[in-house]
């Protein structure tokens, strides 16, 4: 089975899980992660409404995992190993890793990420069946669940206005309802409803420390994108600097392990660290925070490196929000105010507590014009290949003048063929969206 297939195939894979609501496993037989916890068929009692909550979660690993790459490859964070392989546009659509060329050369076409979009989507729908099951049959005893469900319902609504163009409808699956749909939203109202998502789920948690804390941040994170600076530092005040939510996921990095087949996996086999991408000096596999292991090269001749941070096959954790991003938060916050020292002293905090303060030396100001690249060169390091760099980057061409797009993501000649990098930093919607009555298109394809 090829690469594209597979990513493909696991979409469907879950689909049939939700339908049957029994065990799954991958292609390979190798049981998905969370999947003992499915409960039998009959789910009009409290088991079964956990175990639509399972799948829902589910649903969020798997997009998870294949946001990250699709991301990763869109900005500076990863590069196609397929470079190389095609000089045109018109020879590329014979290659089997299409979709990761097209990322990484920014030559993005409708239906190219349906995928993703699919996927995020899917998120959104199964937590909106999973939650109005657990409210239905397990009352009260399921708030934290059900809190927890809306943060990640969050996210994939943030990533959804982060990577497409704006007018993403939010069209919904109701719990014993009919399928509504919804008009095409702007990117900011898209942010916005997020916001209130967050809101729900640290109403319903309430008693729980680590639902709340990963819903602050997720709220930081959408109203940092409306540029609500002091908002977003009031939304993770109360997060401490140690705090980690993190999602397993499998991980791999050669074309013959099992891990790759599994349904909730970070697949990493056809994409490399970026070695300095479109002369952007932020992301290498040189860089203690982007680093890279050394595992050869490309048919093409160009190096391959696998993230330190992950495991190359097996199972390696995913940090989704952190004390880390919540004190980047604060720290934006504080240059946005003009505090130029709480600025610093944030950012020098976070490089003293690291344990790799010997490589870093504190940061000094380096004056008015530059800031701003400082600020995101570290979150770009902290929070590398976690899913931040595409909303990061376009938030920084809206929110920084005069930085443009062919300034901020990957430019010139494309490494490998292809002649050059295009001109897009936002996907189009998948072709499944026309039949949507209320949809009325992109509205602006610009960051």
């Amino acid at each position: 089975m090829t690469i594209s297939m597979i990513r493909s195939a696991r979409l469907v894979i879950i689909m049939m899980c939700t339908s049957l609501f029994i065990g799954c496993q991958d292609l390979s037989g190798v049981q998905t992660l969370g999947t003992n916890e499915i409960p039998p068929e009959q789910v009009q009692n409290p088991r079964g409404a956990y175990g639509r909550a399972v799948l829902a979660h589910q649903y969020w690993q798997a997009a998870l995992g294949d946001y990250i790459v699709a991301s990763g490859l869109l900005t500076d964070e990863l590069q196609s190993n397929q470079r190389g392989s095609r000089t045109t546009l018109q020879q590329m659509r014979g290659v089997e890793a299409i979709g990761d060329l097209l990322l990484d050369s920014r030559n993005l076409f409708r239906g190219d990420l349906g995928m993703t979009y699919g996927e995020l989507h899917a998120v959104r729908s199964a937590v909106s069946e999973a939650n109005g099951a657990l409210a239905k049959y397990a009352g009260d005893s399921s708030r934290a669940r059900r809190g927890a469900l809306y943060a990640l319902a969050g996210y994939a609504e943030v990533m959804l206005a982060d990577f497409f163009c704006s007018g993403v409808p939010l069209s919904t699956w109701d719990f014993e309802r009919d399928f509504t749909y919804d008009t095409s939203r702007t990117t900011d109202e898209v942010y916005t409803h997020a916001t209130a998502l967050f809101d729900t789920a640290m109403q319903l948690a309430a008693d729980s420390v680590p639902i709340v804390q990963l819903a602050r941040i997720g709220k930081g994170r959408a109203l940092l994108a409306l540029g609500q600076f002091g908002a977003a530092a009031m939304a993770v005040q109360d997060v401490p600097s140690d705090f980690r939510y993190t999602e397993r996921l499998f991980t791999c990095g050669s074309p013959s392990s099992a891990a790759c087949e599994s349904i909730n996996v970070l697949d990493l086999r056809t994409v490399t660290v970026s070695s300095y991408e479109g002369g952007t000096k932020v992301i290498s596999w040189t860089n203690p925070r982007t680093a890279g292991v050394d595992r050869g090269a490309t048919v093409y001749g160009f190096p391959v490196y696998f993230p330190v941070q992950y495991e190359y096959d097996g199972v390696s954790t995913v940090t989704l929000a952190s004390g880390v991003e919540a004190d980047l938060i604060r720290a934006e916050a504080a240059l946005r105010a003009g505090d130029i020292t709480g600025w610093l002293a944030i950012l020098n905090g976070l490089r003293a507590s690291s344990p790799l303060t010997d490589t870093m030396a504190a940061i000094t100001d380096p004056g008015p014009a530059t800031r701003p690249d400082t600020m995101f060169a570290e979150r770009a390091q902290w929070l590398f290949l976690s899913g931040h760099r595409q909303g990061d980057l376009r938030r920084l061409i809206r929110q920084y003048p005069p930085r443009t797009q062919q300034t901020v993501y990957p430019r010139g000649v494309y490494p490998g063929g292809i002649n050059g990098y295009g001109s897009e930093v936002t996907a189009l919607f998948d072709v499944r969206e026309l039949p949507n009555p209320r949809f009325v298109s992109c509205f602006d394809r610009r960051a």
